[in-house]
C-alpha cells in the first residue's frame, strides 16, 4: 500500500542463521559512519518492549563488557524460544521472528521515539494513545487523543483532535509531544482507516512514529488486539472515563448490522499475501498495474495529500532528555488535571464535588429475550449513561450507518469482558 516504513537491516522466522547475524556485525563494525550502530533489535513476536534493545555505539562497545556477534546471536536464540502467554490469543499465535532496523530517533528525547497508537473501529478512527505503560513510574503521561467531530454526530475529515491526559507536573517536552501528535492526526487517521479497510479488520491498531527530521512518518505495526487502556473526557465531566465499554458495544452493535461478510482471501491477495492458514501465509511484493486482475491497493489519494502537508510543517526545536522529564512543583502548589492544550498552565484543584452519578433507567427487553438473560447495565461509576449519548456517535459500524444507540448485552457476552485486554476477545 506504500505506507511508509522503516527498513530492515536484518530479519528472521523461527530460527535465526548464525552465519548471517555474523555478517550483520561485521557490516557494521566495517562501517565508517558512527551512526551505523544507532539500531534496533527486537523480536516480532513479543510485547511491552520484552527482547527488544536499542543501540547507539557507546552501548554496543561498552554494556556488560561489549557486544559481539555470538553475544548478539544468542540473544535472538533465547527470545525466539520464547512466547507471549499472557496477551492476546492473536499475538500468542505470531511466529516467533526477529528484526533489526535503523533506530527512530525523535526531535524530542524521550529516550523512545514518539509513537502514536492509532484505534479503528470498522475503518473510523476511535482515538490515537501515547502509551507509557501501566502500573509504571510514568504512566500519568499516558495520553489519549481523542476526536471531536465538526458536526455533531458525524465523523469527517476537518473533525479536530484533542489530547487529554492526567500528567501533572512541569515538562515543556511533554507539552510539545502533544501538540506535534495533535497535528499528525488527520495525516495518521487517514492513512490507519485506509490500513484497516483494506485488511476488513472490526478492531485494528495502527502504531506510528512521528518526530523524526531524517525519516518523517513511519509506520511501526499493526495489532489486532491491544492491551492498552481507553479514555475519553465527555463535555461537562471533570476526569477522565473509561472507554472501553462504549469501544465493546460499538463492535457488537456493527457485526449485528454487517449483513455481508468476505473470506480472508478476499482482502489480502490483493496485499500480496497468500496462504489459507497462518502457518503457511506467504508474503510478495506485487507490481502496480494489477493482481489477479485487480488493481493494487494504495493509499487513497486524501491519505497521501495529508501525509506530504504533514511532512511539509515544521518539527519542534529539539528538546535534550533532561528538557523532557517532569519536574513536580511543591505541595502548596500543586496541580489539578490538565486536559491536553487547554489547561497547560497551574490550575486549581477543584473544589466544587462532583454531582453523583445517575442511576441507569430500566432497559427495555427486545423481542424474544428473557428477563432472566438481560443481567448488565452499563457500570454508572464508569460510564454515566449521559457520556453514552455524548460518545457513541464517534465511530461508524458500517459504510452507510452510525452506532447511535449501543444493543444492550445479555449474560455470557459483556459480562465476562476484561477492559485491561483486546476488546477482541469478546468477540
Amino acid at each position: 500500500m506504500s505506507v511508509p516504513q522503516m527498513p530492515l537491516l536484518f530479519a528472521t522466522q523461527r530460527q535465526v542463521d548464525q552465519r548471517k547475524v555474523y555478517d550483520l556485525v561485521d557490516d557494521l563494525e566495517n562501517n565508517e559512519d558512527k551512526s551505523a550502530f544507532d539500531i534496533v533489535v527486537k523480536p516480532t513476536h513479543m510485547s511491552n518492549g520484552l527482547g527488544t534493545v536499542i543501540f547507539d555505539k557507546d552501548r554496543w562497545d561498552n554494556e556488560e563488557g561489549g557486544w559481539n556477534q555470538e553475544r548478539l546471536f544468542v540473544h535472538m536464540q533465547k527470545y525466539l524460544a520464547q512466547r507471549a502467554d499472557t496477551e492476546s490469543e492473536a499475538l500468542k499465535s505470531v511466529i516467533p521472528g526477529f528484526i533489526v532496523q535503523p533506530r527512530y530517533r525523535s526531535v524530542l528525547d524521550f529516550k523512545t521515539p514518539l509513537e502514536v497508537r492509532v484505534v479503528t473501529l470498522w475503518g473510523k478512527t476511535r482515538m490515537g494513545i501515547w502509551w507509557w505503560g501501566r502500573g509504571t513510574r510514568e504512566e500519568k503521561r499516558n495520553t489519549w487523543i481523542v476526536r471531536r467531530p465538526k458536526i455533531p454526530g458525524q465523523l469527517g475529515e476537518d473533525d479536530a483532535w484533542e489530547a487529554i491526559h492526567e500528567h501533572t507536573g512541569e515538562n515543556p517536552g511533554f507539552h510539545k509531544a502533544l501538540e506535534l501528535f495533535e497535528k499528525a492526526m488527520p495525516a495518521l487517521s487517514a492513512v490507519a482507516e485506509a490500513i484497516a479497510i483494506a485488511v476488513g479488520a472490526p478492531f485494528l491498531r495502527s502504531d506510528f512514529f512521528v518526530g523524526s527530521e531524517r525519516w518523517g512518518v513511519r509506520l511501526n505495526e499493526v495489532a489486532y488486539g491491544s492491551g492498552t487502556e481507553y479514555r475519553q473526557l465527555p463535555g461537562g465531566m471533570m476526569s477522565l472515563v473509561d472507554d472501553g465499554p462504549i469501544i465493546a458495544r460499538i463492535l457488537q452493535e456493527g457485526f449485528r448490522r454487517c449483513q455481508i461478510r468476505h473470506n480472508p482471501e478476499n482482502f489480502l491477495s490483493r496485499l500480496g499475501a497468500n496462504g489459507s492458514t497462518y502457518e503457511s501465509l506467504k508474503v510478495r511484493n506485487l507490481p502496480r498495474w494489477s493482481v489477479m486482475g485487480l488493481a493494487k491497493l494504495e493509499l487513497p489519494a486524501e491519505a497521501l495529500s495529508r501525509l506530504e502537508e504533514l511532512e511539509n510543517e515544521d518539527l519542534p526545536s529539539p528538546m535534550s532528555n533532561a528538557q523532557c522529564e517532569t519536574r513536580h512543583v511543591s505541595e502548596r502548589h500543586r496541580m489539578g488535571f490538565s486536559f491536553g492544550r487547554r489547561c497547560q498552565t497551574p490550575m486549581p484543584m477543584a473544589r466544587t464535588p462532583v454531582p453523583p452519578m445517575p442511576q441507569p433507567a430500566p432497559m427495555r427487553l427486545g423481542k424474544g429475550v428473557s428477563p432472566r438473560a438481560m443481567s448488565w447495565a452499563p457500570p454508572p461509576l464508569m460510564v454515566p449513561r449521559r457520556s453514552l449519548r455524548a460518545q457513541t456517535h464517534l465511530c461508524d459500524v458500517s459504510k452507510a450507518e452510525h452506532c447511535m444507540v449501543p444493543t444492550p448485552m445479555v449474560r455470557g457476552k459483556l459480562a465476562q469482558v476484561n477492559w485491561h485486554v483486546s476488546p477482541m476477545r469478546i468477540l
